[in-house]
């Protein structure tokens, strides 16, 4: 049953990739909390809004950038870089505490920084690991991938509340500098750097954009995602009032629900490197996606504690798998040249569904519980109904694994590349 996983892992380097990378991402997570309780004490709930701010507002900017520092100086010198540039970053923190006190302002300083920064390994990541397994160890890997960020973001804030029970956020702080130092010594062992710097004449935002919209399976997943996660934004905001209102409970309902849905996420990743990918991948990823507004749609029946749980873990079980074939969607279909551009596009482009999910189930949860339970409920699952019928998600529009570039997709005298509507093409297959 772990086959998939275990042959992910022979690969020396990807091994050395996820490691770091998985060290590094509970570090983030802990710093969220250790920052956010630091403004807290200081400076009272108006200062957690702005630190919230500056963790997003730098991300956008970031990201149109992401791409072309990736291609121009090569993906591992990159995140090597950004690892320990981030680790000196956060390490000011503590040295701050040492030194004669935290200034205000660096708290903010360390979060508009990890913001500018956030979409290097976001990017980088899956832009490495075609170039380190093979096509046929890629949904394992991106499965991995999920996992690592599915249990930092549920151990991460938990040994970061417990430990600022007992040591000051500086210290907390600390083990995350730390940590994006292993992931630097990490990345500094690898020997096979196939994602070196890359001809970049041509190669920009305006043409990642175009490939994004010229190839249909890639752009109509990108649809559906941006859609689904204005729907996880309008579940964010439904959680705590449907324990309150509905349940007549209070935190601890809610952070049962929360942790329902976590969990939902981290089986439905686990099960998602398991099973194996056919052709038809696109009518997968659409399939779930339904599935997951439909498991959403089960709050409106007002279920109890249990139920309510229930309907989230699938929520979190249906959502996780589709978000990982996507990705290896990606992989086959996207050339390598372009990779780090429309990694860094894509996942930039879906920072912004959350927030927009946000204000909309804001809005929503005053005309009661049930309309924004519906609207989470169609924002999730309308898109992947309509996937289904999406000609661009036929298994005949997708290749049989990422060997070449398609027919019709190819790099023009000017470097960029072109496709006719609907095709694109994949990269070369690393081998195993």
């Amino acid at each position: 049953m772990t086959g998939g996983y275990l042959a992910a892992l022979r690969h020396r380097e990807y091994r050395l990739l996820w490691v770091g990378s998985t060290v590094s991402t509970l570090g983030d997570s802990m710093t969220l909390v250790a920052l956010t309780w630091l403004v807290l004490t200081r400076s009272g709930p108006s200062g957690v809004g702005w630190l919230v701010f500056a963790f997003g507002a730098p991300v956008v900017i970031g990201g149109l950038l992401t791409g072309r520092i990736l291609a121009r100086y090569g993906v591992v010198r990159t995140l090597l870089v950004d690892s320990v540039v981030r680790a000196a970053v956060v390490a000011s923190v503590p040295i701050a505490e040492l030194t004669g006190g935290v200034p205000h302002w660096l708290p903010y300083a360390v979060a508009a920084t990890y913001g500018l920064a956030k979409m290097i390994p976001l990017a980088g990541v899956p832009t490495l690991i075609p170039e380190l397994v093979g096509s046929e160890q890629l949904n394992a890997a991106n499965a991995l991938e999920m996992l690592s960020y599915g249990v930092g973001s549920v151990a991460g804030p938990a040994l970061a509340g417990a430990a600022l029970a007992v040591v000051a956020p500086g210290d907390v702080l600390a083990v995350d500098a730390a940590s994006f130092l292993i992931f630097a010594v990490c990345l500094k062992l690898m020997k096979r750097r196939t994602a070196g710097p890359a001809d970049t004449a041509g190669i920009s935002v305006a043409g990642a954009v175009r490939f994004i919209l010229r190839c249909g399976p890639i752009r109509t997943t990108t649809l559906m995602f941006a859609a689904c996660n204005i729907g996880l934004g309008v579940l964010t905001v439904l959680i705590p009032v449907y324990a309150v209102t509905v349940l007549d409970s209070g935190a601890a309902a809610y952070g049962a629900m929360s942790a329902a849905l976590a969990a939902g996420e981290l089986a439905g990743a686990a099960l998602a490197g398991i099973l194996p990918v056919r052709r038809s991948l696109g009518r997968f990823i659409a399939a779930t996606q339904l599935a997951t507004g439909l498991a959403a749609c089960g709050l409106l029946f007002r279920p109890s504690l249990v139920g309510a749980c229930v309907c989230l873990a699938l929520v979190g079980v249906f959502s996780a798998p589709m978000t990982i074939w996507a990705q290896t969607l990606r992989m086959r279909l996207v050339p390598p040249a372009l990779r780090g551009h429309v990694f860094a596009m894509l996942r930039t482009s879906m920072q912004a569904g959350a927030p927009v999910g946000g204000a909309v189930g804001g809005a929503a949860v005053a005309g009661g519980v049930g309309l924004a339970t519906a609207l989470a409920g169609f924002w999730l699952g309308a898109p992947g109904a309509a996937g289904l019928t999406a000609p661009s998600l036929s298994a005949a529009a997708l290749p049989n694994d990422g060997n070449s570039v398609a027919a019709g997709h190819r790099p023009g005298e000017d470097g960029r590349y072109a496709a006719a509507d609907g095709e694109c093409g994949g990269g070369t297959d690393p081998g195993a």
